[in-house]
């Protein structure tokens, strides 16, 4: 039988792990979030590591009214979900999908980053439920629509806010008082859509949130649409004032300043109507309609607006909510085998590089 003969290694052969700084191996990055080595022969190998992610969900569209029964509620935002994911294999794709703002009256779309899913944010209330109106409620998402102004005729127990997800985002905002009061503001991602202020005035939208995850822009995110407006000319000249937007990016409510100077008259009135002094000049139709949530913030739409001008009578729509968005972030010395595709931007914060997804893409780690 052959005799295999073996040679004791030398103390040189063997990497002294206690001391990294004589060893042989420098590692990139170190507590669990290593994404790669170097040995002695140059070549890089790659290990776990962990990756940040922000997800907001598209924001709600605003209410609508359907026949002239009260005026609409602001619409929720995107739900928002920011966070680590340890331990990611490299290698491992995750694909990116960017939920779409509603349309008036809609709920948005949500937003995935892998396993990670932010819903769409509820729409706003588009009229309270009576005989001749249909029920419309503010609808749930990730967070919540606002009611509309109630009808008197309407069920005690209607119309319901839009309740938003655990985790994610808030409600809507309610009348006050309850009949024929202020109406809700859409949820946002920190805060409830407020209630209705007055008889005479829309409830602002739910505040966004500051993106906290590391390395990521600390940018606001995920702010409610404020509820809408509504003029009477004449003879009665009454002004419903629309609430504003909550932080990061929820739309103003229609006819958000009592009273405004618009660019051209009131529909079925011939005159403009008085402008106040500090108050800004927007501009006709624009104003007289609820403003779009901001894109890539996940903002709700404003509420849409009521004008009515005898013997002239319009209903506005409310504001499309804004897109939603991803952010990624990991160290930069744990990302060197990280390809990103569709991403809209990329930057670095400190230690970590950073992409911003607008749109439909992928990220491997």
């Amino acid at each position: 039988m052959a005799v295999i003969k073996t040679k004791r290694l030398s103390t040189k052969n063997v990497v002294n792990l206690t001391n990294l700084n004589n060893s042989r191996i420098s590692l990139a990055c170190t507590n669990n979030k290593s994404t790669s080595y170097t040995g002695s022969s140059g070549v890089k190998v790659a290990v776990p590591y962990t990756i940040n992610y922000v997800v907001v969900g598209g924001g709600g569209g605003g209410g609508r009214d359907s026949a002239f029964c009260g005026i609409p509620g602001g619409a929720g935002a995107g739900g928002v979900l920011q966070g680590s994911l340890p331990n990611i294999a490299p290698g491992t794709t995750y694909p990116v999908c960017i939920g779409g703002g509603g349309a008036t009256n809609f709920s948005g779309s949500a937003s995935v980053f892998g396993p990670v899913v932010a819903f769409g944010g509820g729409s706003g209330a588009g009229a309270t439920p009576v005989a001749a109106c249909p029920a419309n409620n503010g609808g749930p998402g990730g967070s919540g629509g606002g009611v509309s102004s109630k009808h008197p005729n309407a069920p005690a127990n209607l119309p319901l806010v839009g309740q938003g997800t655990p985790g994610q985002g808030f409600p809507g905002g309610t009348s006050n008082p309850p009949i024929g009061g202020g109406w809700g503001g859409g949820g946002g991602a920190s805060a409830a859509g407020s209630v209705g202020l007055s008889t005479t005035n829309g409830g602002p939208g739910g505040a966004g949130i500051t993106i906290s995850a590391s390395g990521i822009p600390a940018v606001i995110v995920g702010g409610g649409g404020g509820a809408g407006g509504a003029v009477y000319k004449p003879p009665s000249n009454l002004w419903y004032v629309g609430g504003v937007g909550g932080s990061g990016g929820g739309g103003r409510g229609a006819m958000g300043c009592n009273p405004c100077q618009p660019a051209a008259p009131i529909p079925g009135t011939g005159t403009p109507s008085p402008g106040t002094p500090g108050c800004a000049t927007p501009s006709y139709p624009a104003w007289f309609s609820g403003q779009p949530g901001t894109s890539g913030t996940g903002g709700g739409g404003g509420g849409g607006g009521l004008i009515i001008a005898t013997p002239n009578a319009y209903r506005t729509a409310g504001g499309t909510g804004g897109p939603g968005v991803v952010y990624v972030s990991a160290l930069t010395a744990c990302s060197s085998f990280a390809v990103a595709t569709g991403y809209s931007s990329t930057g670095t914060n400190g230690s970590y590089t950073w992409w911003k997804f607008t749109g439909s893409g992928s990220f491997k780690a």
